[in-house]
């Protein structure tokens, strides 16, 4: 009984979750900087971004077979293409954001810890 009420409480309680698998913040790192470097003025930065982007999305690749997933391009490319349509519509001034400063940070501790390595700086 106990288990069968702990179950209802987790499917009926809203905003409870658990954690999204690593693939998934490693997909949304490759549309973050894939979606801001689409709105760069300067080439040189964008392609940086752009091979940022790449760099994550293999690496995220990587790790949803690692986590066992069978269709691991095709899902992180869900997720990827997600949060590339999310940055894409905040616009030209969302790289200046606070949001943006705290998922690149998020992105480069992430990056270090996982070993990917852009060209981004540290």
């Amino acid at each position: 009984m106990r288990i069968l009420f702990t179950c209802f409480f987790l499917v009926a309680v809203p905003g409870l979750s658990v954690a999204q698998p690593l693939s998934q913040s490693m997909a949304q790192c490759s549309g973050l900087f894939h979606g801001v470097g689409t709105m760069m003025s300067d080439p040189a930065r964008a392609e940086k971004l752009d091979r940022a982007g790449m760099i994550w999305r293999g690496a995220a690749i990587k790790q949803a077979e690692a986590e066992g997933r069978a269709d691991a391009a095709i899902w992180v490319a869900g997720h990827q293409r997600e949060s590339f349509d999310d940055w894409r519509g905040r616009g030209k001034m969302a790289a200046f954001s606070q949001d943006f400063r705290d998922w690149a940070s998020y992105c480069r501790k992430l990056g270090k810890a996982k070993g990917i390595k852009t060209d981004l700086g540290s």
